[in-house]
């Protein structure tokens, strides 16, 4: 009989304490309600006034938290990124009291209603708060006045971006935040103790993110006011595996392609100029596929700088191969001009052996053979040291007083020169005259001898030669004191138009196309020439150390600015 009766009792008190905290609830709510609505009352707070107005700054407090990154755009100097924004400030116009409620939670409908700063992203391009199902932003409001307002962003900044090091860059990249409106005066913003957060797990395609760091109370002056602002930076290391596998193999394998020209028949022209060809073309192509990735800077990234050195010695295999098919057809052409000579000199010899009865009949021998000895006692080397008058010397007249012998090695030029005409000897030993007042070395009676034989008068053999040197030819007599006969005046050109002779006399001296005699002693051609099998061996090691320069270069000595400023 008492089971039904304590049944009822339990009955009646769960109902009572279900009634009880139905009542409480209506109670709070109300109170809650009412509480807000008298701290809203439009003659306690205005929200369209900042807290402690005419007093300190107000301290706004922000952190973020990165949810991703990505994607990072070389091209439009931007990055974009997912986050939960959060800023925090007192407002004491909010504060109350509610028996067991420390905290408020509201909705973004009372966010229309209450002063927020206005911030901003400074570099931000393209923002845009996340609506499904519902704005999400929320405010937390503690019983202090201390307000945290929340919500969800999809963010887009600006970086500037250097792209010397590509693709071996590293790229910092900055987030500014603060008032748009609010000088310093007014707002101060600090990031809280948690500072920029990053997600677990958050990975990039082409970077790794290195590193974070904030920055507080960056003042920034636009409109010559001062605004508070904080600073986040992302850096980002860019990762080197894509461009390892698409650009660095397959163009440094295209190169090495084009060393297999060195081991082809020279003689197979279509097939070493189609491999050079078709190297030169497919890094060409390759080269823009990589650079369109970029966007179009004015300076030469590493990447170009890759394919230019690629490019480089693809086309010097190229060039390798044209300088021997010219220099072949040069030896072809010498040959075939030598053996045209010898046949026409035996030709001639024929005739001379048929002429040779009437030419000495027709000749005066005794005359020609006293002027074959005359011209055979001469001695060229042998300096003068006694002049007849009537016989011309030469006086050299200098621009400065600094010259230098350009006729050092005068007995083996004369030993060359004995074989050709004599004429052509007289000529060229009177232009080579090296030193200040030096006669020429020809004695009196050997110049009039010399000349005798060449043009048979001797004012006729020194009219032309003063029209050949350009000389003065002075026809004037000559004095007792000097007896030396008619004076020959060369003006010689200043040290500066001596030294810029120096270059062209260097390159005389290099000797690109083979000579006669080189071609007339050469021996059997071998399949392979000599400029090939070096270029077998150089090429390579060429390669090698440029791309050992290079990626020292590249990897370790160059530097961003931002580098050199934290450094």
């Amino acid at each position: 009989m008492w089971t039904p009766l304590l049944a009822n009792v339990v009955f009646f008190l769960l109902f009572e304490l279900y009634c009880v905290e139905c009542l409480m609830f209506n109670l709070i709510d109300k109170n809650v309600s009412h509480t807000l609505d008298n701290l809203l009352l439009p003659t306690k707070y205005n929200k369209k006034v900042r807290p402690e107005i005419g007093g300190p700054a107000t301290k706004v407090m922000v952190n973020m938290h990165i949810k991703s990154i990505g994607p990072v755009s070389e091209t439009e100097g931007s990055y974009t990124m997912d986050v939960y924004f959060r800023q925090q400030w007192y407002d004491k116009r909010l504060s109350f009291y509610l028996p067991g409620l420390e905290e408020l939670t509201m909705s973004w409908v009372f966010l229309e209603k209450i002063w927020k700063p206005d911030t901003f992203f400074m570099n931000g391009k393209a923002s845009h708060l996340h609506r499904i199902t519902s704005p999400n932003k929320f405010l937390r409001l503690r019983h202090d006045g201390f307000m945290t307002y929340s919500m969800r962003l999809t963010l887009t900044a600006s970086c500037a971006m250097q792209f010397h090091k590509f693709p071996m860059d590293s790229q910092r990249c900055p987030l500014v935040i603060g008032s748009y409106g609010y000088s310093k005066r007014d707002i101060l913003y600090e990031w809280t103790s948690d500072g920029l957060g990053l997600e677990p797990g958050v990975e990039l395609a082409q970077y790794d993110l290195v590193n974070i760091s904030t920055r507080n109370r960056k003042i920034v002056i636009r409109e010559n006011e001062e605004f508070s602002m904080v600073l986040g930076t992302l850096t980002l290391r860019r990762n080197l595996g894509y461009f390892i596998l698409q650009m660095y193999v397959p163009l440094s394998l295209i190169v090495c392609c084009s060393w297999v020209s060195f081991w082809i028949d020279p003689k197979a022209v279509p097939a070493r100029v189609q491999l050079g060809v078709t190297t030169v073309l497919s890094i060409t192509t390759m080269g823009f596929v990589g650079r369109a990735a970029l966007p179009k800077v004015s300076y030469p990234t590493a990447l170009d700088w890759f394919i230019i050195v690629c490019f480089a010695f693809a086309f010097g295999v190229i060039v390798e191969y044209a300088y021997i098919n010219f220099i072949d057809k040069i030896t072809v052409d010498i040959k075939r001009i030598l053996e045209e000579r010898k046949k026409t000199k035996e030709l001639e010899e024929e005739k001379k052996d048929g002429k040779q009865g009437s030419k000495e009949s027709l000749m005066n021998p005794s005359s020609s053979q006293d002027a074959i000895t005359k011209s055979s006692d001469l001695n060229m080397s042998s300096p003068s040291t006694s002049r007849r008058p009537g016989v011309p010397r030469i006086q050299l007249t200098y621009e400065s007083d600094e010259f230098e012998d350009i006729d050092a090695d005068e007995d083996s030029v004369r030993t060359k020169k004995k074989s050709k005409h004599r004429s052509t000897l007289r000529k060229r030993r009177t232009a080579s005259l090296p030193a200040l007042n030096r006669h020429s070395s020809l004695s009196s009676e050997e110049s009039e001898k010399l000349a005798k034989i060449c043009f048979h008068d001797k004012r006729e053999a020194m009219t032309i030669f003063s029209k050949i040197l350009n000389l003065e030819y002075s026809n004037s007599e000559a004095t007792e004191s000097d007896k030396m006969g008619p004076v020959i005046r060369i003006r010689r050109d200043g040290p500066l138009k001596r030294s810029l002779r120096i270059p062209a006399r260097l390159l005389s001296k290099i000797r690109i196309l083979p000579t006669e005699a080189e071609v007339e002693n050469q021996p059997e051609p071998e399949i392979f020439t000599k400029l090939d099998i070096a270029s077998r061996l150089l090429f390579p090691l060429a390669y090698v150390c440029v791309m050992t320069m290079y990626s020292l270069y590249f990897a370790y000595y160059l530097s961003n600015d931002w580098e050199k400023d934290e450094l």
